[in-house]
């Protein structure tokens, strides 16, 4: 299992206008949202299948800040997180983290997320 990006990847990411196939910016997330949940382990399956890679949260698509509210992302148990990308893959993945960081002034939040050496592949749908 490869390591997480480190927090140079975090201010490279933090430099961005726009989205990469490593970088997504999330306007805002709410994990007690099933739907918001999901998007996020697909994202996360997707970015780990492909070598890693940074969700930047509380961020536009341009890549300003916007000053949404994180507390309750900040709060979320990385734990559960797991628990829910096992639920819908079958692999036990946790090689991620959640790094509170800020651009031009505003907090934001960065989910750095590692790689696999298998795939990440759904076995269970989610609606």
């Amino acid at each position: 299992m490869g390591s997480a990006m480190q927090n140079s990847d975090i201010e490279r990411a933090l430099l961005l206008e726009a989205e990469t196939s490593q970088v997504d910016f999330k306007s805002c997330f709410d994990p007690s949202q099933k739907g918001e949940l999901l998007e996020i382990v697909k994202d996360i399956a997707a970015m780990a299948n492909s070598g890693g890679g940074v969700i930047l949260f509380g961020l536009n698509n341009d890549g300003s800040p916007n000053g949404v509210e994180l507390s309750r992302l900040r709060a979320y148990d990385s734990a559960k997180l797991t628990d829910v990308i096992y639920k819908y893959t079958d692999c036990q993945f946790q090689d991620f983290k959640l790094c509170r960081c800020q651009k031009l002034g505003q907090d934001v939040a960065a989910l750095v997320i590692g790689t696999v050496t298998v795939p990440m592949v759904f076995s269970q749908t989610g609606n």
